[in-house]
């Protein structure tokens, strides 16, 4: 397929979504997940965030430092590269989900940076008093 007839095809694409009122989907399995960051802050000075998944729980600075706290006192690696370094994402709260879990259980996402780790992708799970500060609204 040529260049000139894939950005024809990319044309008629965006004309259809224009007619029909429909957003363009982000990537390639659309916004679903993902969030979006406002550049504006709250009343607390903290960036606003807007979630597209309302369950998860956004984690501030200190939160975080508790999450990697708690995995270097758990000795925890990534299982693919045996690496202990992680980025630590969202937290979901697991209590009414699952009836084996505690009712204040939380998986903490997590990524691993080593870059060349073949699933970065891992998570943990925590109870709420390992993490979250006592100012929490959910704490």
């Amino acid at each position: 397929m040529t260049t000139a007839r894939r950005a024809a095809g990319r044309r008629r694409e965006t004309a259809r979504q224009q007619q029909s009122g429909r957003q363009p989907e982000a990537g390639r399995h659309g916004s679903e997940g993902r969030r979006r960051e406002a550049g504006r802050y709250g009343a607390e000075g903290k960036r606003v965030v807007q979630d597209i998944r309302p369950e998860l729980t956004v984690l501030d600075a200190g939160q975080r430092q508790r999450v990697r706290r708690a995995l270097r006192d758990r000795k925890l690696r990534c299982p693919h590269c045996r690496r202990d370094r992680f980025e630590v994402g969202e937290a979901l709260y697991l209590g009414f989900l699952f009836l084996d879990e505690a009712t204040d259980a939380y998986l903490v996402a997590l990524r691993c940076t080593n870059r060349a780790c073949p699933l970065p992708r891992t998570g943990v799970t925590l109870g709420q008093e390992e993490f979250m500060s006592a100012g929490h609204p959910e704490g």
